[in-house]
């Protein structure tokens, strides 16, 4: 569901977005393939990127709409749409540096959470973004329930 959500705002035109632990690149692609003109995707793991640049280029993704990195340190403000499929702790330890990079009413997707880390993350990202979430939906699967998509927020 964070993949179709992702989808659908990318269709509502944001210029710039930012996937924050962007793994193989899945979140990004589906942005770039929806339209926008600018997207950047920040991860860790250099064979992660690696992976996620050969997944861009079999989906034809543009050079110039589509760029990689390992840290925020480089990117400037603005972004429209934030999409982070990561663990609490990483969403924690840069949720003041990810929101410092929205721009006024920015989305927000945050996903891939166990329903226990909900209340931590959620009470931080609500904080910084000065208003509640707006959705909650539950994975349902294997294993210990998880949030899919924890919120889409506007800032």
């Amino acid at each position: 569901e964070a993949l179709g959500d992702a989808v659908f705002l990318a269709s509502q035109k944001p210029k710039r977005v930012l996937d924050f632990g962007s793994g193989s690149g899945v979140l990004s692609i589906a942005a770039s393939l929806a339209g926008v003109p600018h997207v950047d995707a920040v991860e860790v793991d250099p064979l992660a990127i690696a992976n996620a640049t050969a997944n861009a280029k079999l989906n034809s993704i543009d050079d110039d709409s589509l760029h990689f990195f390992s840290t925020l340190e480089s990117l400037n403000t603005g972004y429209d749409l934030l999409l982070a499929n990561i663990l609490r702790p990483v969403l924690i330890e840069f949720s003041s540096r990810l929101a410092a990079l929205l721009a006024p009413g920015a989305g927000v997707i945050l996903s891939g959470l166990l329903e226990s880390d909900l209340p931590s993350v959620l009470e931080i990202y609500t904080a910084l973004l000065n208003r509640p979430p707006q959705k909650i939906l539950k994975k349902r699967g294997m294993g210990s329930p998880c949030v899919e998509k924890s919120q889409v927020l506007k800032k």
